[in-house]
């Protein structure tokens, strides 16, 4: 079903897996079911190809100059999230507001946690 229908690939297979199992595990040790079945349930993960610019692409990224307006802002925005690190839901809710003395304060959350991070911005 999830190879198939869903299209999912075996690291996002493998990792629903690993949920699934920590659930079913946790409610076997509160005593919420007797089956020990999901202990037999096996996902493989695949190694994935870590790519990164090399510094000389980044520079010529960020020196491309484009008459289309729209290639040039998702360029600032890439090159944006590179300087800071930062993931794209966190770029795409940035407001003005939230820079004060060349310093965003970001709240990110994950999970049920938010945690405050500070990220002083040059020029």
């Amino acid at each position: 079903f999830l190879i198939e229908k869903k299209k999912y690939v075996n690291n996002t297979i493998e990792k629903y897996t690993s949920e699934l199992k920590y659930f079913l595990h946790w409610a076997f040790k509160e005593g919420k079911h007797k089956n020990t079945y999901y202990e037999n349930l096996k996902a493989s993960r695949d190694r994935v190809e870590i790519v990164s610019l090399e510094i000389d692409e980044f520079a010529k990224l960020v020196n491309y100059n484009s008459e289309n307006e729209r290639l040039q802002k998702v360029r600032d925005l890439f090159v944006f999230q590179c300087l800071t690190g930062q993931r794209w839901s966190d770029i795409n809710s940035i407001g003005w507001v939230d820079i004060k003395n060349d310093i965003w304060e970001l709240y990110q959350i994950k999970g049920s946690k938010t945690k405050k991070i500070e990220i002083p911005l040059h020029s």
